[in-house]
């Protein structure tokens, strides 16, 4: 487009992989929390490899997808946090490789330096809030981020099917990824089906063949007419079961497996093993509901109509001001220095703006625009094929879009759980701004060239706000933890690390390997760190694994397990402590109290107010 046309294409790509580079060398360590979800992600995988299965051996809140896959990595390169790091790493580099391709081949370098800039400094490398989970390389669950990333490998495989004349190999790719997704986590699977299923169907659309088959009567013409639109539906045709076949590829090769291994009833649990928590009272938990935006219907409502207004107020100044600038204001250096000035007063402004969260809680209305617009468009334009790819390239991600954020459709958001669910309708205010917008302004007499570097600069700022909100966390973490199979940095001034770091040593010297060992109400990471394994099916206890499993089961589940030693771990998860009400582990605790005593105490009580933070070491009465 008009600012970077001249710019190298091979210069561009340089510039995002130095970029990639330089951020994942800078957060190197820096991502993960100590007292929250890392644990469980770095212990389900390395319970696989030493051959307990899933949902026979140990209880598990998600799909199986990736759980196998770290445990793949842990075989080849050693139980380490850092080699899922690393694989993760390599997985965040071929996501913005991917997403990089999409919008290059759709809408030019300019939208693909744009998106690669919104997607490294608002999600792949992101620390926007004090717990580090919520990014690419340790998240707080691995089956969230590769939901999300099969959700674009099944997109980007869509768009390489449609580009390259429906190839059979691209609609079977884009079904495994559906299935593998189906095999992860839940809320990503829409994002994964939504593209693949319009790109079928449009691709039938496309090609569908004419309603009489025979040839006999026909002129020559006509016939070849008629022979290649049967040849096309076909084709169309083949890639609906390409589709359906690649779908069922990873579904059944782990459900022959998940029935060789286990009884029907469980094995059935497995395969559908991402889903299973949805159909529980732990979809109705309070947290739950307000992370999805229901515990506020109404007000959250409104805040989505005001971020919708706030968007359309932005758009209309930014095409006020090309239009001012298309008018002539004295001499051409004087007027370029308005415009220039223009776009560096509206980047200041965005960077200096401390309320992003309400515009941005209007991406599922942008996304669902965009996936509109693109629809009438297409509709309306068949003949157009020049700038068919484009619109056809803006469906497919605004559904994409709209499947990821569907959960947080009431209360949309880059930080926590947005780190994969808005990002792709994130990613979508690249092409909106810097390409339809101007175009848009070009037709209505604006400036478009003003129009884009306004663009521009707004995606510029919001990358740059995100990425001081980031740095404001990373650069106070410089402790190191380097325990055992954990090589992690955490805070500076957390005084929770001596704590912590007194309790495993105190532990890895007193406690005889023979002896079993329950860490609760989360304490994986000390499993995982000591190599103890826990004795009882159950490795996590937050509120949604004792409302959707049952606090009966999980105890009867402690009691055969009988540990010798119970180590409790302080908690507090808003609004209540561990063992404070029937919904979060009340039973458990006045179990532990009843059949052990207390052994050691490092740092204060635990469990009796949110910031007295200690661990309490409890044996067994014989």
């Amino acid at each position: 487009m008009w600012i970077f046309a001249c710019v190298p294409r091979q210069l561009a790509r340089m510039a995002v992989a130095t970029l990639f580079i330089v951020f994942a060398i800078v957060t190197w360590r820096r991502f993960g929390d100590l007292y929250l979800d890392t644990g469980v992600v770095l212990y389900g995988p390395w319970q696989v490899t030493l051959g307990r299965v899933p949902y026979r051996d140990f209880e598990w809140l998600y799909g199986p997808f990736s759980l196998y896959w770290n445990a793949l990595w842990y075989k080849l390169f050693g139980v380490r946090d850092v080699t899922l790091m690393g694989v993760n790493v390599a997985l965040a580099a071929a996501t913005v490789a991917a997403s990089y391709h999409y919008f290059e081949r759709a809408w030019g370098t300019l939208a693909a330096l744009g998106g690669a800039w919104l997607l490294l400094t608002c999600f792949v490398f992101s620390h926007s809030t004090k717990v580090g989970n919520y990014n690419y390389v340790l998240p707080y669950s691995s089956e969230q981020l590769h939901g999300m990333q099969l959700a674009l490998l099944a997109t980007w495989a869509t768009q390489q099917a449609l580009a390259k004349g429906g190839r059979r190999w691209w609609w079977f790719v884009a079904g495994i990824a559906c299935g593998c997704a189906f095999l992860a986590k839940a809320e990503m699977f829409p994002a994964a089906v939504l593209p693949v299923v319009a790109g079928v169907g449009f691709y039938f659309a496309e090609h569908v063949a004419p309603k009489s088959t025979s040839l006999a009567y026909l002129s020559h013409e006509d016939a070849c007419s008629v022979g290649r639109a049967q040849h096309l539906r076909r084709s169309s045709s083949s890639a609906f079961i390409s589709v359906v076949g690649g779908f069922l590829f990873p579904v059944c090769t782990y459900a022959s497996y998940a029935f060789s291994v286990m009884d029907p009833k469980p094995a059935f649990l497995a395969v559908v093993g991402a889903w299973k928590t949805v159909f529980t009272p732990a979809a109705k938990l309070p947290w739950n509901l307000k992370t999805m935006g229901l515990d506020d219907v109404s007000g959250n409502l409104g805040r989505l109509g005001l971020g919708g207004w706030i968007v359309v107020a932005v758009v209309l100044a930014i095409g006020l001001v090309g239009r001012w600038c298309q008018q002539r204001h004295g001499r051409v250096g004087f007027q370029r220095a308005l415009e220039w000035g223009a776009v560096g007063g509206l980047f200041a402004l965005g960077v200096r703006f401390e309320n992003w969260e309400l515009p941005i809680r209007a991406l599922p209305i942008i996304a669902g625009g965009a996936v509109v617009g693109a629809a009438i468009w297409l509709c309306n334009n068949r003949e157009n094929f020049k700038e068919r790819g484009q619109i056809v390239a803006l469906g497919l991600w605004g559904l994409f879009s709209v499947g990821a954020i569907l959960r947080m459709i009431l209360d949309a958001r880059i930080r926590q759980y947005g780190f994969t669910q808005a990002m792709p309708a994130t990613l979508l205010l690249v092409p909106l701004l810097v390409i339809y917008l101007p175009r848009t302004a070009a037709l209505l007499g604006s400036n478009a060239r003003v129009v884009q570097r306004l663009g521009v600069a707004l995606v510029f700022a919001l990358g740059i706000a995100n990425l001081g909100e980031s740095w404001r966390h990373l650069q106070r973490k410089n402790t190191p933890i380097e325990f055992g199979r954990v090589s992690l940095k955490t805070f500076d001034d957390d005084p929770r690390t001596e704590t912590f770091v007194g309790a495993l040593r105190d532990l890895s010297s007193t406690i005889p390997e023979d002896e079993k060992l329950l860490v609760i109400p989360e304490g994986a990471l000390i499993n995982y760190i000591l190599d103890r394994r826990n004795p009882a099916r159950f490795c996590q206890l937050t509120p949604t694994e004792i409302a959707g499993f049952g606090e009966r089961q999980i105890l009867e589940d402690f009691r055969r397990a009988s540990p010798k030693w119970v180590v409790l771990v302080h908690k507090y998860t808003v609004p209540m402590l561990f063992g404070e009400s029937p919904e979060y582990g009340s039973e458990i605790l006045a179990w532990v109290r009843s059949e052990y005593r207390v052994e050691r105490l490092f740092g204060e009580e635990p469990l009796k107010t949110p910031r007295s933070f200690g661990i309490q070491v409890w044996k067994r009465l014989d």
